[in-house]
């Protein structure tokens, strides 16, 4: 239904953590949507491969590190550069080799280290997360689904969704109060629909879009009222995917918003509580120790370090060998391990924590 679906990041999310072994090489990069600007992607992509290759040549066997290159060149020859959309992350080492179309633009970088980097595609879980949209008329009834201002309409499950003869008999010609109940069960038809499709997605956020009255009657009928964050009055029966992403993007940006500020001020209770970590030495260490919770991060943070008889180094260059590139995504793939949740932050949020904070479990 859609370039990237949380069920699809998830899964890979929680295959990528597991790996442990030397190398794991991962390449993160902005792409480009359409043409002409997305002719320039397989150029990047090739740039940031010859310098992958010079790093394991520099760090391994000649004849491993050429294995592995292969392995690499192999799995960008199947990537098609027409269906790029903000981004794309790849990764290979000696058991995986995997990529992933991202929702969001990272910065061009290559990583070669004993795990993946997983930034990216935990912003692209946490930030933007995956939404639905629901255009509600009493004729029909549209399902979107995607992430940011990209939606698809969804042509499957039962969607888009016609009343039944006897229904729409009723609603054109019903006294006010058929009308009314007739809607009503086809909305719930639809609730009902959805959740299925739900289901198999495993997450996402509903907004409804319609006229006021169409919006109460589902949000009456509807088994699981949870899932509705919001909603935007007026007639979009005919509007396109487009045309509908912007509206329901603002309502799902508002909701990430609150519920962002929400858990920071669960950060400061833990705190108050002494029961949480702030800054990157007493994080990782914490981390390390199965504590962790919750873990917020600024977006941007990263930060090499070397490990040296249990001390941490950040005095580095992060191309060296035996040098953890990115020491702040150790310590998220540490936490998710332990069963903990990430949260990343707009730059500056954290501020007096030093970029980054930890809630405890004990």
């Amino acid at each position: 239904m859609t370039a990237v679906s949380n069920k699809r990041v998830t899964k890979l999310l929680k295959e990528l953590t597991q790996v442990r072994e030397f190398p794991c090489v991962t390449i993160t990069m902005p792409t480009h949507r359409t043409h002409p600007d997305n002719a320039q992607d397989p150029v990047l992509l090739k740039d940031l491969m010859k310098e992958v290759k010079e790093r394991l040549l520099k760090e391994m066997d000649k004849k491993e590190a050429e294995a592995l290159y292969n392995k690499l060149e192999a799995l960008a020859a199947q990537i098609d550069h027409q269906y790029n959309t903000e981004g794309l992350a790849l990764f290979v080492s000696p058991s995986v080799s995997e990529y992933l179309r991202l929702p969001v633009s990272p910065e061009a970088r290559t990583v070669v280290d004993g795990s993946f980097e997983i930034r990216d595609i935990l912003r692209a879980l946490h930030k933007t997360d995956y939404y639905y949209a629901m255009v509600l008329s009493k004729t029909k009834v549209r399902l979107f689904a995607g992430i940011g201002t990209h939606l698809q309409e969804v042509t499957e499950g039962g969607f888009p969704m016609e009343p039944e003869f006897n229904e729409k008999k009723i609603i054109d010609s019903g006294n006010a109060h058929e009308v009314e109940n007739k809607i009503k069960e086809f909305f719930n038809r639809a609730d009902k629909l959805f959740w299925e499709i739900y289901k198999e997605n495993k997450s996402g956020h509903l907004v409804l879009l319609g006229d006021a009255k169409n919006i109460g009657y589902y949000k009456e009928v509807a088994d699981h009222p949870q899932l509705i964050i919001g909603s935007v009055e007026g007639n979009y029966d005919d509007a396109k995917a487009h045309e509908i992403a912007p509206k329901a993007q603002a309502i799902v940006e508002q909701f990430l918003k609150e519920r962002r500020q929400e858990m920071l001020g669960e950060l400061e209770k833990a705190f108050k509580d002494k029961l949480a970590a702030a800054g990157i030495n007493e994080v990782y260490r914490t981390a390390q120790e199965g504590r962790g919770r919750l873990l917020f991060v600024e977006e941007s943070y990263q930060q090499a370090a070397k490990i040296e008889n249990n001390q941490l180094f950040f005095d580095v260059d992060p191309k060296a060998p035996g040098v953890i590139d990115d020491l702040i995504d150790d310590i998220v793939e540490t936490v998710l391990q332990f069963g903990g949740q990430v949260i990343f932050v707009p730059d500056g949020t954290l501020d007096k924590y030093d970029r980054i904070a930890m809630v405890l479990r004990y």
